[in-house]
């Protein structure tokens, strides 16, 4: 038996899609499993790091190398109609995901808003983009290198076997320090939003997803 083998205590599900999605099959909903969920199964696993497990339990904690950004107010995102109605389907979609909640009205005055913008696709569709060009100005800067096809290339041996693996959303399945999530907030037609998961667009997030 390999040496770092262990049981997986009861009660921590690992059937396959299990760990990235909850489905609701009356509503046809999905919500995004949050790693902390298998805390259990990440203490088990040999050599991981003392911040990944404090990052999976607590959630992540946003490294600033500037101070915050000030409130600066509430910003909200302005679009046109057809652009407005991809803006609520994404909204509704973060939502039901819980990717993102909304921000209690005694707390709108404060933290950083950002604005969405909308961008067009490859296929003719429209996508919505955080822009969080602002609040990565302050943010810590970490290289952060991948890997390329020649040097996997290089590595590849005779009867070498491959497995691929597509996780979904990935960055959606770390939690955000609840104290942080102020700095990731954006307003659309009235009301104010806030992730409550790492987001796409976060300077931060490609390094500290990979480690």
């Amino acid at each position: 038996d390999c040496p770092h083998h262990r049981a997986i205590p009861a009660g921590v599900p690992l059937q396959g899609t299990e760990l990235a999605v909850q489905t609701n099959p009356e509503a046809g909903l999905e919500r995004l499993v949050p790693l902390v969920d298998y805390l259990a199964a990440w203490k088990l696993l040999p050599n991981v790091s003392a911040w990944v497990l404090h990052t999976v339990e607590r959630g992540y904690h946003i490294q600033f190398g500037a101070p915050p950004p000030p409130f600066s107010g509430v910003f909200p995102t302005l679009v046109g109609p057809e652009q407005g109605l991809v803006m609520e389907q994404e909204v509704e979609t973060l939502l039901r995901k819980e990717a993102i909640e909304v921000v209690p009205p005694q707390d709108r005055e404060s933290g950083f808003y950002s604005r969405y913008f909308i961008v067009l696709k490859k296929d003719g569709g429209l996508r919505p983009i955080l822009d969080l060009r602002q609040l990565n100005r302050s943010v810590m800067r970490l290289k952060f290198k991948m890997l390329t096809v020649n040097q996997v290339v290089s590595q590849i041996r005779s009867e070498d076997w491959f497995v691929t693996i597509d996780l979904k959303e990935a960055y959606f399945h770390v939690s955000i320090l609840p104290q942080h999530r102020k700095f990731l907030r954006f307003a659309f037609r009235g009301k104010a939003y806030q992730y409550r998961v790492l987001p796409f667009g976060l300077a931060l997030s490609p390094p500290h997803f990979h480690e």
